[in-house]
């Protein structure tokens, strides 16, 4: 389904209004990124929903980050996700990639 339209560059500068983002439309392979999405429900009313709607229709894959996970309305939005949980690199895992970045 077509929920979100999207804009290039060169589009903004031309003036073009957005495109409709449809899978079946291009070879390419789109995603949809929605962060901060625990800061969505302060003083927005229905967004929480809207987006659920969203993630049960769309054939776009849709990712959600957020930092606080025990919100209500966010533990009401992971019933529809797949929880991925990220832990905070190590000063010595930073380092590890920094020297391997480096090397080549």
């Amino acid at each position: 389904t077509d929920f979100f339209a999207v804009r290039t560059k060169s589009d903004k500068k031309n003036g073009i209004k957005a495109k409709a983002l449809n899978p079946r439309d291009s070879d390419k392979k789109n995603l949809i990124i929605m962060d901060e999405v625990d800061g969505m429900s302060s003083g927005d009313r229905g967004g929480m929903q809207e987006l659920v709607g969203y993630i049960q229709k769309s054939k776009i894959p849709i990712i959600c980050i957020c930092n606080d996970r025990q919100k209500p309305k966010v533990r009401t939005l992971a019933n529809y996700c797949l929880d991925l949980r990220f832990r905070k690199p190590t000063s010595q895992q930073i380092s590890n990639r920094l020297y391997n970045i480096a090397l080549n």
